[in-house]
């Protein structure tokens, strides 16, 4: 079933590719081949000029500039042509006129046959007008036609000067015509320009090529790095390329201030866990994820088919992550917004950060074609080095002494049983050295004036370094098409993709479940046949008998709107869509279990087929006006409202006892009495109204005011609705003239505040009633109801403060920026489980508890370019987080009743632990300190116990206590590399204190650290004694919740190395390549950490994340 699922759905995918490509390459093409010259039809008769000119400008995509009074002077145009150039139709229409014309970028300038011409500042001169005291009108614009709104333009060595309106237009009066000109505005180079006499000027200004100037994308619109009130950082679709990764979360790792991500499994397909700005929250705080305005469920994981059995005891496979279904190669940039100004006006949906996700549009140019091809090699992770036999044998027998026992019926790896001198490295044996991983991606994309198209395909094919033949393959498709009327008074967007990503490898982490710890001489798991040997009793090679076949299919649809029905205001209106649908097939068949078991329901054969789908349709109308305000200032304003729908669908078919494991795949195949259906649908509704107001003075002061209306259908009645909002403010303090004086080294200061609230609603759906199931009684032929929740009428939002301050620096004309921004979130009004005694039927109530928790920290970033020159440029980029957590209060509660590892002015994030005092160098055995003293305290044999409330005196916190990166990058002629520094300070659990029992059981291996143990009085170490029977459990039971069992498992990674060449030529050009790279790429490359066996980042929790080696070549035609 699993190759008639596979084909079926590769050919569905293939058939959907073709039918998206035939319908919109022959759109593409039409436009193509209208934009591959710029060619103007024309006929008119008599007409005006200014009517031949508007024509020009819809069918050019130019823009022309000229003074009124000008034109009023032509006699009427005569024209007729087809398929002519610009200048063509330029030289006809100006035959004979009192004027003449000058084309700068898509400007054109129309300026008077006499001395009084508009000409370009840069870099011709006109002959100078003598006239004393004359008045001069000019126009500021870049050179793509965008005018330049309040910049200075004075007269130099005077006090003179006035501004640029919204059109960049100035007028400076009785000015000497031999005056020179300053002009001066944030984002835009110094120019210095002399009058010679012309009262007409156009000045065609450069942009700053700076960092700051970086364009952001914001809730409801765009800005840049220098005018952006809120906390945004932007990872572009350069640094993305740069990484062979297959979740763009991989990308944004380390490099994001405040953003800490966590791979929890080096296995393709696997969870994330991702926090912004620590954890403020009881419940689940995953941030919201937007993808070209379509929210997006990548912050919980997808349905999956539970088990008692958890994956070969990880979770980090359960569900995935929905980011692994969008291709990273696709994505033109990622926005995470952080502070209340950035996220408030999502309201609730952002209280806890926001990720913004745009893919690539086409853009206006000749059509072009992009292949990528790239091969990957992932290689295992960091692996325990494990006792070989003799070591372990060595370890077994000391034990046995050392508990006072003798070799029994039932040790096998010393009676005999089990020859010594056979030897398994049980973690080779079952997971490779190396597994591969090819992708590729084909674009085409172009446009011409206001109409840009791209269509695009994608192919993913991972597979894992574990002993299974299965794979984690992605395919898809996607387009995006955008056009504008010709007077650019509607804007149509419309953009979709669907992939499918189908996974049959076994849902079992081989590096858990006990596999590593087998004893060096166990015998082989698997009989001579290939069948499971069940010799010991349980083996933890069953996972490769899982049947497991899952098929997740994505679709995103994106329809954007906007008219601008009068000048400064415009209507927008986006639909979104997001459909991603789950099929999981997972059965255990009879050779799952131990022949020589009782039969029992939990060894029998069994089959679950899951199809769950979630739907997301997302409505924003908005709209918003400006307007220009006190000369230098501008005022927008902007309205809004956001409509969401969710509705989730799962059902489930479970099979018990099937005659045959052929019949495991339809989980129906067996007796009506063996089967078991589920079905689930969770609706979820919400709605919001938005309200932004702007003041710009200059591009020096900007106040910005958000406010947000928000309802959710989780609370009831009376407490749906919630009001939140913010205000920010910044002074680019730089701008100042005394401030230019005093500090000229400076080129950019800017200090911004901001304060707001948001709300939070992360909780299951409906808890404002009281919840039933069904049950598998019946009372008089009817299904009975079991209640499942109490109900809660009383349920509100939780209520989040946020506050921020941010001081943003340039020096040495911006060749070094720094930003350092301090932080203070606070949420109130949890949302929590408040436990409840037994005899209530029920384990806990959900409540807004009192409880206060408190985030801040400090971030900061620092860009450095080093070295600029012609042929070589070197920029390095720093990172860093220092984050804290703390919880309040938590008034009329008792904390150890709540949880028992709550403390105030510590992290909920953390856990309460006996004080570890070493082993003792008499005894061999762990000891600790009660009430300052220290002890063995055996657990219940002992004289003396260690009391769980009392006695836990020391606190462990697991939230990073810093975490940031260095990225440097390297340019030589077309040859570029880079790579990427990480650095993380955190606690985890070391691999003794995972360990149930003492070095020293029977088939239970352990690290080569055992070998430094304790073996005679006086040995000073950290390793016990080895021993066996039930004090290995008892002694390791305190170890275990004790310090002794956490280490620091500080890190520094080489995360990312990158190197390219771009070949240029006269080859490129005969072989009509417009451009051709070659990659070579590395992952996870190294790790330097004095935290043993185990990978720092995902603390042992599964398999580690894979180190990746890749080489790829990108292709434009």
């Amino acid at each position: 079933m699993r190759d008639a699922t596979g084909h079926a759905l590769v050919n569905k995918l293939l058939r959907i590719m073709r039918l998206t490509a035939i319908l919109l390459l022959g759109a593409c093409l039409q436009v193509a081949a209208k934009g591959t010259a710029q060619s103007i039809t024309l006929s008119e008769k008599n007409a005006p000029i200014e009517k031949v000119l508007l024509s020009i400008e819809k069918q050019a995509n130019v823009s022309f500039y000229y003074k009124v009074e000008l034109l009023q002077k032509s006699a009427p145009v005569t024209i007729s042509v087809k398929n002519a150039s610009l200048k063509q139709v330029l030289d006809i229409c100006f035959k004979d006129k009192p004027f003449t014309y000058e084309i700068i970028g898509n400007v054109i300038v129309i300026k008077p046959t006499a001395r009084n011409a508009i000409i370009q500042i840069e870099p011709v001169q006109m002959q100078a007008d003598t006239t004393p005291n004359i008045d001069v009108r000019g126009r500021v614009i870049f050179s793509h036609s965008e005018p330049v709104p309040g910049a200075t333009i004075s007269v130099k060595g005077t006090s003179i000067a006035t501004y640029t309106n919204k059109n960049g237009e100035f007028l400076l009066k009785h000015i000497d015509p031999k005056a020179r000109l300053l002009i001066s505005s944030v984002g835009m180079e110094t120019i210095e320009a002399p009058v010679n006499g012309r009262s007409q000027m156009v000045v065609i200004a450069r942009q700053k090529l700076s960092d700051l100037d970086q364009v952001q994308i914001i809730a409801y619109g765009a800005t840049s790095k220098r005018l952006n009130t809120g906390d945004v950082t932007t990872i572009t679709s350069e640094e993305i390329a740069r990484n062979p990764v297959a979740n763009v979360l991989q990308v944004l790792q380390y490099r994001v201030p405040g953003m800490f991500i966590q791979q929890q499994t080096g296995v393709p397909g696997g969870r994330f866990n991702v926090e912004i700005r620590g954890q403020s929250t009881f419940g689940n705080q995953a941030p919201l994820y937007i993808i070209d305005g379509v929210s997006y469920p990548a912050g919980t994981p997808l349905p999956y088919v539970t088990t008692s059995n958890i994956e070969g005891g990880s979770a980090g496979l359960q569900g995935g992550n929905a980011l692994n279904f969008i291709d990273p190669s696709q994505i033109e940039s990622v926005e995470v917004l952080k502070d209340a100004d950035a996220t408030s006006v999502y309201g609730s949906r952002g209280a806890y950060g926001v990720v913004i996700i745009t893919t690539k549009k086409g853009k206006a140019h000749a059509p072009m074609l992009s292949l990528n091809v790239n091969q990957s090699i992932s290689v295992r992770g960091t692996t325990p080095k494990m006792l070989n036999t003799e070591e372990y044998l060595t370890l077994r027998r000391e034990a046995i002494k050392n508990s006072n026992g003798v070799i029994g019926a039932t040790d096998y790896d010393l009676n005999g049983t089990w020859p010594e001198d056979r030897y398994t490295n049980w973690s080779k044996e079952f997971t490779g050295l190396y597994s591969p991983r090819t992708y590729a991606n084909a674009s085409y994309s172009g446009g011409v004036g206001n109409t840009t198209f791209l269509i695009r395909a994608n192919y993913n094919d991972e597979k894992t370094t574990q002993r299974d033949k299965g794979s984690y393959r992605n395919m898809g498709a996607g387009f995006d098409i955008n056009s504008g009327s010709a007077n650019k008074k509607l804007t149509v967007g419309l953009s979709g993709s669907f992939s499918s990503t189908i996974n049959d490898m076994k849902p079992w982490e081989f590096a858990l479940g006990g596999l590593n710890t087998l004893a060096p001489n166990a015998p082989s798991l698997f009989l001579p046949d290939g069948t499971l040997n069940w010799e010991t009793g349980d083996n933890p090679a069953k996972g490769l008998q899982l049947i497991f076949d899952r098929v997740d299919n994505n679709m995103l649809g994106n329809l954007r709107v906007e008219y601008r029905p009068v000048k400064n205001l415009s209507l927008v209106n986006t639909v979104g869509y997001n459909l991603i649908t789950t099929k999981e097939l997972r059965a255990e068949p009879t050779t799952y279990f131990n022949p020589n078991s009782a039969v029992s329901p939990s060894n029998l054969s069994n089959s679950t087929l899951l199809n769950a789908t979630v739907r997301t349709i997302t409505v924003e109308p908005s709209a918003n006006y400006s307007m220009q305000a006190g000369g230098r200032g501008d005022f927008s304003v902007q309205a809004g409202a956001t409509f969401q729908d969710i509705l989730q669908n799962s059902s489930s078919v479970k099979g018990i006892n099937f005659i045959s494991d052929a019949m495991l795949y339809n989980p129906t195949f067996t007796t009506q009495a063996n089967i078991l259906s589920a079905y689930s649908q969770n609706p979820e509704k919400y709605a919001g109204f938005f309200g932004i107001a702007k003041f710009d003075w200059a591009h020096k002061y900007v106040l910005r005011v958000t406010g947000r209306y928000d309802g959710s259908s989780k609370f009831g009645p009376g407490n749906q609705w919630g009001l939140f909002g913010s205000a920010a403010f910044f002074w680019i303090f730089s701008e100042e003239p005394w401030f230019k004086k005093a500090l000229p080294f400076i080129s950019f200061g800017k200090v911004r505040v901001s304060h707001g609230t948001s709300g939070g609603d992360k909780i299951g759906n409906y808890l404002y009633l009281d919840r039933y199931t069904s049950n598998s009684s019946t009372y008089q032929g009817r299904i009975g109801l079991d209640p499942t929740s109490l109900a809660n009428p009383d349920l509100h939002w939780e209520h989040t403060k946020k506050s921020q301050v941010t001081l943003d620096l340039g020096f040495m004309q911006d060749r070094f920026l720094l930003t350092a921004a301090y932080y203070r979130d606070r949420t109130s009004d949890q949302l929590v489980n408040q436990p409840l005694s037994t005899v209530t039927g029920f384990q806990a109530f959900q409540v807004n508890s009192p409880a206060l928790l408190q985030n801040t920290g400090f971030e900061g970033t620092l860009t450095s370019h080093n070295m600029k020159r012609r042929n070589f440029n070197w920029t390095t980029n720093v990172v860093l987080t220092i984050p804290r957590s703390k919880l309040v209060e938590y008034p009329g509660f008792n904390l150890f009743e709540v949880n028992n590892n709550y403390v105030l002015g510590k992290s909920i994030n953390g856990i309460r632990l006996y004080k570890y005092a070493g082993v003792d160098p008499q005894t061999g055995n762990y000891n600790f300190y009660k009430e300052g003293v220290k002890g063995e305290f055996l657990p219940l044999l002992g004289p003396v116990q260690l009391d769980p409330n009392k006695d836990k005196t020391e606190f462990v916190d697991f939230n990073p206590r810093y975490y940031g990166s260095i990225n440097n990058s390297f340019q030589y002629k077309n040859l570029t590399f880079g790579f990427m520094v990480a650095i993380v300070n955190r606690m985890g659990r070391n691999f003794m204190g995972q360990q149930t029992f003492l070095p020293g059981v029977a088939n239970r291996n352990t690290v080569r650290e055992a070998l430094g143990r304790w073996q005679k009085p006086g040995d000073i170490t950290d390793i016990p004694k080895p021993q066996s029977g039930i004090n290995a459990l008892l002694l390791q039971n305190n170890f275990f919740n004790s310090t002794g069992a956490y280490a620091n498992a500080t890190y520094a990674r080489l995360s990312n190395v990158n190197i390219a060449y771009d070949f240029s030529g006269k080859f490129l050009m005969k072989a009509r390549i417009k451009a051709l790279r070659v990659l070579l790429q590395g992952q996870n490359l190294l790790t330097v950490s004095e935290y043993k066996d185990l990978d720092p980042e995902n603390l042992g929790a599964g398999q580690a994340p894979t180190r990746t080696f890749s080489a790829g070549i990108n292709l434009s035609l």
